[in-house]
């Protein structure tokens, strides 16, 4: 495992030797429960408030939903394609930071996009099971809706078990950055809330798993059945660094998605389909698809969004020249090992990993002062495009006596 070069101001308190710093660095304490048993019931809007322990910093939080589902009646007439993820729409993680002197989001996210954007990096990053079988990492095609998929039309038993985190960190950081990036009880106090927005699909009619039939009934209950709800899960990920603890400042960085709608159905080119925030970019992210009602994606693809880059000041710079998205996304398989996924793209300005790499686009020399910092593509226009943008920001940089 690597570690960071420590500086001599951190080998304090009378030892000549870094190493013992050096050990806590990346030291993970282990998986502590924030709250169990949250019921999963249709359309609901749980929310967490002040029961995230701080006492150790922590790197990020980790997520498990289990239950059954049962069709009846009738088969779905169709499914989603990312079928059962789809019960999460929305993950909200905010507080009050003292860096930043109030409030930031630092994720705010649906299960789907949470669930495959890090296997962008890593060939098994969570898990996902249903009636005890794995179903396949997303890849392209994306994975056959089905016996084998994340949901099936057919009537019959299903029970499920997903799990995912969600990091501080950059996807696939260093141990050394993971350190970089943790919520501390210093910058943050008792403030961090937590709430959720479940999906809607009542019997027979359209909704988050896809169109049931007229017939088509949906039931949830506990894994294997006997009653009660599907129920979620929470940790927190705490990290034991010692005396190294005051030599970290932890950076900040916010994760938030935006949806693009009507742009992407009419075709043009080039097209800048989103207004991106001019602050420290490490990666911007980008999903398409379609959808009939908005509650999910009905298809995802890569041929209505043609072309993608990043630029400046209505195209005026570039920044990513506007190219074939195969060509970015050749970059997983170059830089991650990792095969592309059907309708996930990302613009990656840490290729190595280390933040510090980052787009500087708050920089007025970067961007001139008053001029936006855009998405811009070449768009094919389809019925019913839709898509994500998920820019990841980095509002503060990590500090302190050990990366400097």
């Amino acid at each position: 495992m690597a570690t960071a070069a420590v500086s001599p101001r951190a080998a304090s308190a009378g030892s000549q030797s870094t190493r013992p710093y050096a050990a806590h660095l990346y030291k993970p304490w282990g998986v502590k429960p924030v709250q169990l048993a949250i019921p999963w019931t249709d359309g609901a809007t749980p929310s967490i408030t002040s029961k995230i322990d701080l006492a150790l910093p922590i790197r990020g939080l980790r997520f498990v939903l289990s239950g059954r589902l049962v069709i009846g009646g009738a088969d779905f007439t169709s499914v989603n394609p990312e079928g059962l993820l789809n019960m999460i729409q929305e993950i909200v993680f905010s507080g009050n930071n003292s860096r930043q002197g109030g409030n930031l989001t630092p994720w705010d996210i649906d299960l789907p996009t949470a669930w495959t954007l890090p296997h962008l990096f890593k060939h098994r990053a969570g898990f996902f099971r249903i009636n005890g079988v794995q179903v396949p990492i997303p890849g392209t095609p994306w994975p056959a809706t089905g016996a084998t998929g994340y949901a099936n039309k057919v009537q019959g038993n299903y029970d499920f078990e997903i799990g995912w985190d969600l990091p501080f960190h950059p996807y696939n950081a260093p141990p050394e950055m993971i350190a970089g990036y943790l919520v501390r009880k210093e910058e943050w106090g008792d403030s961090l809330n937590l709430s959720f927005k479940f999906g809607h699909q009542a019997n027979g009619t359209t909704g988050f798993l896809g169109v049931g039939a007229g017939g088509s009934t949906v039931a949830w209950s506990q894994l294997g059945g006997g009653g009660g709800t599907p129920l979620l899960d929470v940790y927190s990920l705490p990290l034991q660094m010692g005396a190294i603890k005051n030599h970290v400042l932890p950076g900040v960085i916010v994760r938030n998605t935006r949806p693009i709608g009507t742009v992407l159905q009419s075709a043009g080119s080039p097209v800048a389909i989103a207004t991106l925030q001019r602050v420290r970019t490490s990666r911007v992210f980008l999903k398409t698809g379609t959808t009939a009602n908005g509650s999910a994606f009905d298809t995802l693809n890569d041929n209505n969004v043609t072309a993608v880059g990043l630029t400046s000041g209505g195209g005026s710079k570039v920044i990513r020249p506007v190219v074939d998205v195969r060509a970015y996304k050749m970059n997983q398989s170059e830089d991650w090992k990792r095969e592309p996924i059907q309708g996930y793209l990302c613009l990656d300005f840490i290729e190595s990993g280390n933040p510090d790499s980052a787009f500087q686009a708050q920089v007025p020399s970067v961007i001139d002062a008053g001029v936006t910092f855009e998405l811009t593509a070449d768009v094919a226009g389809v019925n019913n495009a839709f898509g994500l943008v998920f820019q990841e920001q980095i509002v503060h940089a990590h500090a302190g006596a050990i990366y400097s």
